[in-house]
């Protein structure tokens, strides 16, 4: 201890009345070294920790209420003497030992107890570093005693029973349970053991008086955000369990009841046939693998809301069953309201789950048998899938089930039920040994400590959420606006096309205002021509100024100054891995000196066309970066500029140009990487079949190598043509221009018979795994036909068809960047909803633990207790208001009869003015709202 000095026996027991579990270390003159002693041993005759009147001992004292006892603290194993009041009137032992900070294994006649300061450091550190109570208790042992551990005491036992109780004990104090919170808040369900969501609509909790009157149009300030997802590595080995080993939370908190839970599974399992739609995920296929075996639960389903806040959690059997997530998704929705109401939230309900294509269709089904209390609720969501699966999923799914194409949805990207399995999967090796009871009840105690974390960090998550939120929406929206200028003849047309509109073709696929049709793609040099053409045309009448028919040889002139870089670039690289060539340095000078020659003449047209970039071209050049590489120059096209900079400089109508254009060369580079593979392809066969004796493999094997080479620069001239084109606005998802690699160039021999395992080998699939284009080469025995090969139609277009066609992508351009400004307009508007609503929960819980300190005034203990936890919450809310106004809405006080959507309305119309100039006969109101 820190400024002890040696002692003797007797003032150390004085000393330590208080501290009874304090080692002494005690000299040993005949062993010359200090040996660790409790303090029961100190006195010759022993000494007892006495329970009451100040360490005195009691007055009314027996040998009966001396007791051998083992205590349990932070720092050791204590095998000690205790001696518990024996008074007239005194507390049972159980109640002494509560008393004194310690908390008994047993409660008739305990003989061993934790201290309180023990139970909580394990808990904190478990739920922070996941410590398995084993281990823990191993340290302890270690920590009495590093030599001989055998000798001391195991607690574990007692301690694995004791920390579950704690926990339970813990969340029915801090949730209120203890206090009675169930009668001032009715809402919610009685008895729940739950972090509630501090932003989620609460009816009763969080919302303004009047909300029911938002338009339909503002749903998403009322909104609930639900996502599901499976987890495989919270399963569980069959134990034989003791059947009195059950959870204490008793179906409170996350996990339903075993006793409704189980016997539900085994009733529905077969009841209504699942539905599996055309997309083939994992998830669907999981149901009889060998690693499930010795398990009867092989993993967990969980609900969250999209503020990462769990909302309900329950086993799976083999696979992820609807009837699974089914129970999960019911349990979500009761803990908000008693089961009995038969009346649902007047809310509008997201649900995101990665199979949500197939899990919804039959889903009023199955809740009509299942759940009919709650059949209403069900009715009401809408589905969609989570931004980063959807890539998994057929295209059809992105414009049916993609919060990007929903109205009214945000920028709500469904994969917040992903986020607790990093924290969840670090106690999957020590749950799956548990049994039943202790497992859920460690699961149940980490998903509330993760709520609570969330929401002491509410306000802070959500201010830098809407801080990015309203520079996003302002950049949206300025994109749409620049897009609306530059097709002032064409946008009446467009909005009056249906936005909610979903045709099936006969090809099965979707037809939407926000995908382009399925057509024949045209090349570069039809693009090209109708450029020069379209630009004279608005010469001829005076719409744009003469130098701006430069324009196509402009961008054709910069495709090949790029094109050049790249082949220099490629040059430099094979001259640093390989042996050094004077003819590789040679050609490498001349190409630079051909290349200065193109940007020098380059340079004056792009004067021409685009001055304002000038000064960037400027500062490059007095950088002399660039003097001895002349491939790193940068051209300053638009697509080397973000959204922002293109509308600072003005340069929208260019890029959309070199969208265009750079979309007829994206299609003749795929090409270009068809035949060179094709070549390739039918070079190795060669090999293999002709190229016998060491000259005639060596001549093959460099030519192999040579349209290698040339097959990696066709995939560089694609990949680099595509990001440009994503830099210019398209999705980097989009199906018509997936990245490519090595890879997606494979495709099956057409020149030699029929491969031994060709049968497994799928044709025309799109690979959705992409890698890197350097490494190996890719491999020629086992995989499927890239994407590269899947079946595309000719580019024999009319001319009415190529303007058609030219015109479609306008429109698609258009219809996106308008769903992209309507999603981050509600979004940030959904956020101050969320910072509203978080603000007005803190609130009322600061209300709601006043009038149970009051309610509780005969308990001085649960009254402080109450009071402390007012005042945290009345902190809380004075933290986020101030966040709210820094974020800078101080104005976003409600007066007397109005709601938020009435002041949202009032920023809509001034969002309107901005663009009336734009949007002649064409209502932005109606555009915003997405009609």
């Amino acid at each position: 201890m820190f400024g002890s000095q040696p002692t003797c026996s007797e003032c150390f027991i004085a000393a330590h009345h208080a501290k009874p579990t304090h080692w002494a270390e005690k000299w040993d003159s005949d062993k010359g070294f200090f040996i660790r002693h409790d303090i029961s041993t100190l006195r010759p005759q022993g000494y007892s920790i006495q329970f009451g009147h100040l360490g005195v001992v009691c007055p009314y004292t027996t040998e009966e209420n001396e007791v051998f006892f083992h205590i349990i603290d932070c720092n050791g194993i204590h095998n000690t003497k205790v001696r518990f009041c024996g008074c007239p009137g005194s507390l049972d032992r159980a109640k002494q030992l509560l008393a004194h900070g310690l908390f008994p294994a047993t409660l008739a006649r305990p003989q061993m107890a934790f201290t309180f300061q023990l139970l909580e450091t394990f808990h904190i550190l478990h739920l922070k570093s996941k410590i398995a109570k084993y281990d823990f208790v191993g340290a302890l042992r270690r920590l009495t005693d590093n030599a001989f551990v055998h000798n001391v005491s195991d607690p574990y036992p007692q301690f694995r029973v004791v920390t579950q109780v704690w926990t339970v004990l813990k969340a029915m104090m801090r949730l209120g349970q203890c206090h009675g919170i169930d009668q001032i808040l009715p809402n919610r369900r009685p008895g729940n053991l739950i972090v509630f969501c501090p932003a989620c609509p609460e009816p009763g909790v969080n919302m303004e008086p009047g909300w029911e009157r938002t338009p339909n149009h503002l749903r998403h300030l009322n909104q609930t955000r639900f996502t599901a997802d499976g987890n495989f590595h919270l399963n569980h080995f069959i134990k034989n369990n003791d059947p009195e080993e059950i959870s204490l939370f008793r179906g409170n908190a996350y996990f339903p009841k075993d006793e409704k839970f189980k016997p539900y599974i085994a009733r529905v399992s077969s009841d209504i046939p699942e539905v599996r739609g055309t997309c083939h995920l994992s998830v669907l296929k999981n149901r009889k693998e060998k690693k499930f075996d010795y398990m009867d639960v092989s993993g967990a389903s969980q609900v969250a809301c999209s503020h990462v806040i769990i909302k309900s959690t329950v086993d799976l059997q083999l696979g992820e069953r609807f009837a699974n997530t089914d129970y999960a998704l019911a349990h979500a929705i009761q803990q908000h309201r008693p089961v009995e109401r038969g009346t649902k939230m007047n809310c509008d309900h997201l649900m995101s789950y990665d199979i949500a294509c197939a899990y919804h269709i039959n889903i009023v089904d199955r809740f009509k048998k299942n759940f009919p209390e709650l059949v209403a609720d069900v009715e009401a969501i809408r589905w969609l899938i989570p931004l980063v699966h959807i890539q998994n999923h057929k295209d059809n799914c992105t414009y049916l089930h993609s919060s990007a194409y929903t109205p009214s949805a945000g920028h709500f990207h469904g994969e917040t039920a992903e986020m607790p399995w990093s924290e969840s999967n670090q106690l999957g090796p020590q749950t799956r040994q548990m049994n039943n009871g202790q497992r859920k009840d460690v699961l149940i105690d980490n998903a509330g400590d993760w709520n609570w974390k969330k929401t002491a960090n509410m306000m802070t998550t959500l201010y830098n959420e809407i801080i990015r939120a309203k520079v996003l929406a302002d950049e949206k929206r300025e994109a749409f606006k620049a897009l609306c200028e530059l097709y002032p003849g064409r946008i009446e047309t467009w909005n009056n096309l249906d936005r909610e509109r979903r045709v099936v073709s006969k090809g099965k696929e979707v037809e939407c205002v926000y995908r382009h049709s399925q057509k024949k793609e045209p090349s570069h040099t039809r693009i090209y021509n109708l450029l020069i053409d379209e630009l004279q045309a608005k010469i001829s009448i005076g719409t744009i100024a003469p130098e701006m028919g430069l324009i196509p040889s402009f961008l054709k002139d910069g495709l090949s100054i790029l094109e050049t870089k790249r082949r220099i670039t490629s040059k430099l690289s094979t001259q640093q891995h390989g042996v050094a060539d004077p003819k590789l340095n040679d050609e490498i000078s001349k190409q630079r000196s051909k290349l200065r020659n193109q940007i020098n003449k380059w340079r004056r047209v792009q004067r021409k066309i685009a001055p304002q970039v000038g000064d960037h071209v400027a500062k490059q050049a007095l950088s002399f970066k660039t003097l001895d590489s002349t491939e790193d120059e940068n051209l300053f096209l638009p697509s080397d500029f973000s959204l922002s900079d293109r509308l600072s400089l003005n340069l929208i109508q260019l890029s959309e140009l070199q969208r265009r254009y750079f979309q007829g060369y994206a299609h003749n580079y795929k090409d270009q990487v068809r035949l060179i593979s094709k070549s390739l392809s039918a070079l190795r066969v060669e090999k293999k079949k002709n190229a016998y004796g060491q000259d005639r493999h060596t001549r093959a094997a460099a030519r192999i190598s040579d349209v290698e080479h040339r097959l990696d620069l066709a995939i560089e001239d694609y990949n680099a043509t595509r990001s440009a084109l994503v830099s210019l606005g398209m999705s980097e998802d989009d199906p018509e221009f997936p990245p490519l690699t090595l890879k997606d160039t494979f495709r099956k021999r057409t020149n030699t018979k029929r491969a031994v395992g060709d049968t497994y080998r799928m044709d025309g699939l799109i690979w959705t795994n992409t890698g890197a284009t350097g490494g190996a080469r890719a491999s020629q025995a086992a995989s499927s036909d890239g994407w590269i090969w899947r079946p595309t139609p000719g580019t024999d277009l009319t001319e009415k068809e190529l303007a058609e066609w030219i015109e479609e992508g306008d429109r698609v351009q258009w219809f996106r960047a308008e769903a992209e400004m309507q999603r981050w307009q509600e979004e940030l508007e959904t956020l101050q909803a969320d910072f509203m609503r978080c603000i007005r929960t803190f609130q009322k819980m600061s209300e709601v633990w006043k009038d149970l300190a009051k309610s509780n005034s005969g308990e001085p203990g649960k009254t402080a207790y109450a009071r402390k936890k007012s005042s945290m919450f009345t902190e809380m809310a004075i933290r986020g208001q101030q966040q709210f106004e820094n974020a800078g809405y101080s104005n976003r006080v409600l007066e007397e009869g109005k709601i938020l959507a009435d002041y949202l309305e009032i920023d809509r119309s001034d969002l309107e003015k901005s663009l009336q100039h734009l949007l002649v006969g064409v209502s932005f109101s109606v555009i915003l709202i997405c009609s």
